[in-house]
């Protein structure tokens, strides 16, 4: 349960109106409180040790006179020699914890004096020394080559760093460079890794608040020769990517950056190959055409090179086209010896032409297989490749399976198309309708030939799950039916990441015909996500007799939720702690490095240090990184007693026995809770606190201890101060809240004075109510309001705590009456009563007034009271209703009438106050030649009126 501590929460009533005068916007400046003044309390740089081009967090902490943060306090900083480096931003503003920070990159070397100032305050300083590599331990530089490289999440570019110790000769091999790649921090504790709270994001490319890696880099690259070289594999999004290279040379931790560019992926090759498949004879032959385009849709330049090969599937890292045994990865290898093969024969390296194509051609082999045809071009930057599968079938007859791809991810939805070429004994293709039967799963040896599985008659190659049967991994249609000696259908993946065997086989011939193909699942032995418990969340600090241990498993899983496989790393980091020396398997920050057992778990060992406190640990692998899991390392003797109260206000001036819980926590100097069963003393000066017999104690219970509040006499004012306090009174804490009554005064603060009587406009109304002794009145009391003109709802005062008020509106109304009646007209509609009363008849009261303004005249409103068909030489009263725009009727308007044919008697004329003008009499002509009449009227009034508008009468014989 949250409580009140009057320390960070009350200030003196006069302190609580102006804040809220000012919140209201009433009053011409802001109270002259001198416990506002802002005061830095502290500026801190780190790291305090950097070189040129390197970066360190500037954080400044600004507080009021009373030691409380500051939000909102305006930070100048500045570096003394300027030239020396320069601040992100120079001017701050403190968040809610009343800091603000920045980050100051160096540029020359040289000792810096920063100067943190706010106004009306005293500044404070900091320093920062730059020094040269030379003047450190040793001396790092980082190189990347390429440094433009295309985003396909493919290209490769090496890392060299070059590690040299203080006498300028190579660090002995061996030494250890720490490596990662992403967006660009700086690295406050100079660990080699983003430490999430720690370290500071530079840029943060997402704006997710956290550093995301960008591509994969070999983690660590250890030296021969002063020499480390690493692999970095680009990312999918184009953008800088900043590597960051950490290793320590004797007492000094040295850091180095360097940058790679990551173009788009601005190119792709469309790659044509007719027919689709050719019958394995060594003579047969196919066209292949390939089409390089680039990111605008446009055909690559004339005589951009395209290198071609033919053979075993392979994977080309090194991206040059062909199979290196040393860099790439080979899939299939139809003769199994170990090396890439080229199957049939094809030209090495074709050249476009116009429309960005190339051509050549291929011939087939004398033997059945699966072809992987190759291409590959480089081209402004850009880098693209296209594999296809060609079928080679038997040429005396059988099943040949192409896959395309033949290597796609284990998702559950990624698709492949499997095409069944079935030829007959003298190599024409089957007959149409020819059924196939198909199966995707495990290997095995289908010995009865029925395109199935059975347990007894057939054997398995492959056993993934090691459970003796065999099992389906992912989908295929059971049957397809052959089309020109075709038959297709589409694989969906399983999510196992395993050589998937698709066994096809045509049953209905006299000797079965069967044949089997791989695709390979491959991807979700990735990690997705890592999972860390610690076995305890609490041990003790070392040496107390206590547990000093836990273990910390963290549990990593793939993209579907599976459990990832054996021997995958897994970094462990202690990302805050007390800084007693706890550590990781005895490495007192990490990272430190464990593999994943069969479970996909990975498990280290968390040991106290000598301080109390919190220990964060987080695990990553690549980009990937836990939640934290905090193991807290208790506890000391109290250091600091916090008391507080559930209410901060208690309407009991007059009531005895009403309660108020007080709670104190209590804490080691460290922030621990203190050991249960600590005694907390509880004392106050007005009512009654509760204890243990007459001793007042009470005691903690995971550092909190409890005690409640009566009132009762004495009653010295509306403030009641209590105290808590331990460890013999020398740790103690006091705060208060506050005993209010019945109401003593109440104050319409704001409030419209002037509305427009339009029925919708409308204005804040707040009163602010205080009991008899001055102290804010209890939330929730009543407020009565009342208004003689317009609409205005009661309501209760709010808050208590800081304040006392209620705040509503007054909206206008339209007026029937004049209630404000002059000649000429003032303006005024009518004079409202603005009444706020607390406590009833005889409590606190005030009144206010607020004028309802009138408009002008308005001709539509505005109307005339005369018959529209009269006789020739007839009289007729005649009256004249004046209103404004809002439907208000205006009094006192001087009106004058007129008629063009007629006569007009009682003109001029004063509205009244309903707006009306009368006594006119009107007399039509006697012509009987004129038969139509037009009245002319106008308001005369000098403030108000200013319109004139007509009537038209008829005028007739008279029947």
């Amino acid at each position: 349960m949250k409580m009140h501590n009057a320390q960070w929460r009350y200030g003196t009533q006069a302190a609580a109106i102006g804040i809220l005068l000012v919140a209201l916007g009433i009053g011409c400046s802001a109270p002259n409180n001198l416990n506002d003044t802002p005061v830095i309390a502290g500026v801190t740089v780190s790291p305090s040790s950097i070189m040129p081009g390197e970066s360190a967090v500037v954080e400044v902490e600004v507080t009021n006179s009373r030691g409380e943060p500051l939000e909102g306090a305006i930070i100048t900083l500045s570096g003394d020699p300027a030239s020396n480096g320069s601040f992100a931003s120079a001017i701050l503003t403190t968040g809610s914890d009343g800091t603000a920070a920045t980050i100051y990159t160096a540029a020359t070397v040289g000792s810096v004096n920063i100067e943190a100032a706010v106004e009306n305050g005293v500044s404070q300083y900091a320093s920062i020394a730059i020094v040269s590599e030379a003047s450190a331990s040793g001396s790092i530089t980082v190189s990347v080559t390429p440094g433009i490289m295309t985003a396909d999440a493919v290209s490769q570019a090496v890392v060299t760093c070059r590690v040299l110790d203080a006498d300028g000769q190579p660090v002995v091999d061996g030494t250890a460079v720490t490596l990662v790649a992403g967006e660009q921090f700086v690295d406050t504790d100079r660990d080699g890794h983003f430490t999430f709270g720690v370290d500071q994001i530079v840029d943060d490319y997402n704006e997710n608040g956290e550093w995301d890696a960008i591509g994969e880099i070999d983690a660590q690259a250890t030296t021969t020769n002063g020499l480390a070289t690493a692999y970095y594999t680009a990312g999918s999004a184009e953008g800088t990517v900043y590597i960051k290279a950490t290793v320590s040379v004797g007492t000094s931790v040295l850091q180095k950056e360097a940058s790679i560019s990551l173009a788009p992926n601005v190119a792709f090759i469309v790659m044509d190959v007719n027919p689709r498949s050719l019958r394995a004879n060594g003579s047969s032959q196919a066209v292949i055409t390939c089409q390089v385009i680039d990111a605008a849709g446009q055909p690559a330049p004339d005589g951009t090179e395209v290198r071609i090969v033919a053979g075993d599937e392979f994977v080309d890292t090194d991206r040059n086209g062909v199979y290196n045994c040393c860099a790439d990865t080979l899939i299939t290898d139809n003769d199994h010896d170990g090396l890439w093969d080229a199957i049939g024969n094809i030209s090495s390296t074709i050249i476009t032409t116009s429309g960005g194509e190339a051509s050549t051609s291929y011939t087939a082999s004398a033997e059945a297989a699966t072809v992987y045809v190759k291409a590959t071009a480089s081209f402004n930057t850009a880098f693209v490749q296209y594999d296809y599968a060609l079928l080679l079938i038997p040429d005396s007859g059988g099943v040949a399976i192409g896959i395309q791809p033949t290597r796609i991810r284990a998702d559950g939805e990624t698709t492949a198309l499997v095409s069944c070429h079935i030829y007959d004994g003298d190599g024409n293709p089957v007959a149409n309708g020819t059924v196939v039967n198909l199966v995707a799963g495990e290997g095995f040896i289908d010995a009865n030939l029925d395109g199935r599985y059975s347990c007894c008659d057939d054997s398995l190659l492959t056993d993934y799950n090691d459970n003796g049967l065999w099992d389906a991994i992912g989908s295929i249609a059971p049957q397809v039916t052959t089309t020109n000696g075709v038959a297709s259908t589409y694989y969906t993946a399983g999510t196992w990441t395993v050589p998937v065997y698709i066994t096809a086989t045509v049953t209905d011939r006299e000797i079965p015909i069967q044949s089997a193909s791989t695709v390979t699942l491959l991807g979700t032995d990735s990690i997705a996500s890592i999972n860390l418990t610690p076995d305890r969340g609490r041990v003790q600090v070392r040496g107390t007799g206590g547990i000093e241990w836990t273990r910390v498993t963290a549990t990593a899983y793939d993209a579907f939720g599976n459990r990832v496989a054996q021997d995958m790393p897994i970094e462990f980091t202690i990302t805050a702690g007390p800084g007693g020396g706890e550590n990781i398997n005895g490495d007192p920050v990490g990272p430190v490095t464990a593999v994943t057992d069969i479970d996909g778990q990975a498990v280290i060992t968390f040991n106290s240090g000598i301080i109390s406190g919190t220990a964060r640990i987080r695990a990553a692998a690549g980009g990937v990184v836990s939640a934290a899991t905090q193991i807290a390392i208790t506890s000391g003797p109290a250091a600091y007693v916090s008391v507080g109260a559930e209410d901060c206000n208690v309407p009991s001036w007059e009531a005895v026995n009403e309660l108020n819980e007080i709670v104190a926590v209590a804490n080691d100097q460290w922030g621990n809770e203190v050991p249960d069963s600590t005694a907390i003393y509880f004392w106050t000066e007005q009512g009654t606190i509760e204890g243990f017999d007459e001793t007042n104690i009470s005691y903690t219970e995971r550092g909190v201890a409890s005690s409640m509040w009566h009132s009762s006499k004495p009653k010295n004012d509306g403030i009641v101060w209590y105290w808590a306090e331990t460890e013999g009174g020398e740790v103690a804490d006091t705060s208060m809240f506050y005993e209010s009554g019945l109401p003593g005064t109440t104050d319409i603060l704001a409030y419209p004075a002037y509305l427009l009587a339009d029925g919708a406009d409308h204005g804040t109304v707040v009163v602010e109510t205080f009991d008899l002794h001055g102290v804010f009145m209890d939330t929730d009391y009543p407020i009565e309001l009342k208004s003689t003109y317009g609409f205005i709802s009661s309501g209760s005062l709010g808050d208590g705590c800081h304040s006392s008020y209620y705040e509503t509106e007054l909206t206008s109304q339209t007026f029937s009456q004049d209630f404000s009646y002059s000649i000429p007209d003032d303006g005024i509609a009518g004079i409202s009563l603005l009444e706020a009363i607390a406590g009833g008849y005889y409590g606190a009261y005030d009144s206010k007034m607020v004028i309802f303004n009138s408009s002008d005249a308005y001709v539509k409103n505005c109307d005339v009271d005369v018959e529209t068909t009269i006789p020739h030489g007839f009289t007729v009263p005649l009256s004249v209703t004046i209103k404004d725009r809002y439907s208000n009727v205006l009094g006192g308007h001087q009106i004058v009438v007129t008629s063009q044919n007629g006569t007009i008697t009682g003109s001029p004329a004063y509205t009244d106050a309903w707006g009306v003008a009368g006594g006119f009499m009107y007399t039509t002509t006697g012509n009987f030649g004129i038969e139509v009449d037009f009245l002319t009227i106008v308001d005369n009034d000098p403030n108000h009126g200013g319109i004139s508008f007509s009537q038209k009468i008829t005028v007739k014989e008279e029947e």
